[in-house]
């Protein structure tokens, strides 16, 4: 990890002042001392957001870090955007010792981004198995299998998960894992 001891110390205390203030997450990225200056800080406060199951805060570097470098968000190796849409689920699941206090509207929010990240991921990896050798597709379909089975998306690939949410999002979330079941086929998995 290349954040400072000191400033990983800063973020915990920030953080737990958060959590004892009942604050809104989202002032995560404001508090003076400890804000993020680059991708670098971003990604290093995101690793005790994960420790410490800060999933709406970790969404909120994440979204951050794409924003002030949108390619960051294309590396599928670092699968920084696939993580991201990881703690926006568990966020929007409730999950995390800051998202206890969301509201559906901001659930909602979450969910739709953990949406548009796994999709934009999708897009990728469709565009890998398009052109790649038989490598990158195993590695393609390693990675997809995975987002088949990972607990952190449980809510919101599971039947009985999604049952849960409204009509419109359930459509939504079942279409991608249409897509991505049809893109394993694709990439030659017999699933």
């Amino acid at each position: 990890m290349d954040t400072s001891d000191e400033q990983l110390i800063a973020l915990d205390e920030a953080l737990t002042q958060l959590a004892a203030e009942d604050a809104d997450a989202a002032r995560l990225v404001n508090l003076g001392k400890v804000m993020p200056t680059d991708n670098r800080e971003r990604l290093g406060f995101v690793e005790v957001c994960q420790l410490q199951r800060r999933h709406v805060a970790g969404a909120r570097l994440y979204a951050d870090a794409f924003a002030a470098d949108p390619k960051l968000a294309d590396d599928l190796k670092a699968a920084h955007r696939y993580n991201a849409a990881c703690f926006a689920a568990l966020a929007a699941a409730g999950q995390g010792t800051d998202a206890g206090k969301l509201d559906d509207r901001e659930q909602r929010r979450l969910r739709q981004q953990a949406l548009a990240w796994l999709r934009a991921d999708l897009e990728v990896l469709s565009k890998r198995v398009q052109r790649s050798p038989s490598v990158e597709r195993q590695v393609t379909r390693q990675m997809l299998q995975h987002w088949q089975r990972d607990t952190d998306l449980a809510r919101l690939r599971d039947a009985d998960a999604l049952k849960q949410l409204p009509a419109q999002e359930q459509d939504a979330w079942r279409k991608l894992w249409a897509d991505v079941a049809e893109l394993l086929k694709r990439a030659g998995d017999a699933k």
